[in-house]
């Protein structure tokens, strides 16, 4: 694979199948913890079986997209210096952007408890950023 592939569909389907199969695994998890909460063990182990499949594909997306960038931040990644300047871009764009402008969102259309939560979401990955960097400097 050369350059090319990162201006190709395939790459950003590899990017959506990461994105897509991420946020599954989650959903799968969550979801885990209700069906055990409520003693169904049956649904729990399906549950359990799709959510390590789910994670399988995440990593066989990635796999693929480590060759190139990291298909959140779009910054090389490969070793764990690559792979840091990466979490910590993603990161202070959190910081920075994403999670102050939900808050206000949330706080412009009355959800209050919503905007506390982004709040406290911004807050976790200051700590996160603040925590990278000191790890660069090491």
């Amino acid at each position: 694979m050369d350059n090319k592939f990162e201006s190709s569909q395939t790459f950003e389907n590899l990017k959506k199948s990461f994105e897509d199969e991420a946020k599954l695994y989650f959903r799968y998890k969550f979801f885990l913890s209700v069906s055990e909460y409520e003693g169904l063990d049956k649904t729990s182990k399906i549950l359990r079986d799709f959510s390590e499949g789910s994670l399988d594909n995440v990593n066989g997306s990635l796999d693929f997209l480590r060759n190139f960038k990291d298909p959140s931040s779009m910054v090389p990644i490969g070793n764990s210096t690559q792979n840091i300047a990466s979490i910590l871009q993603t990161e202070i764009e959190q910081t920075s952007e994403i999670y102050p402008q939900m808050a206000k969102v949330a706080r412009e259309e009355g959800f209050t408890d919503v905007a506390s939560w982004f709040d406290t979401l911004e807050k976790l990955k200051r700590n996160h950023v603040t925590r990278l960097k000191e790890n660069q400097s090491v």
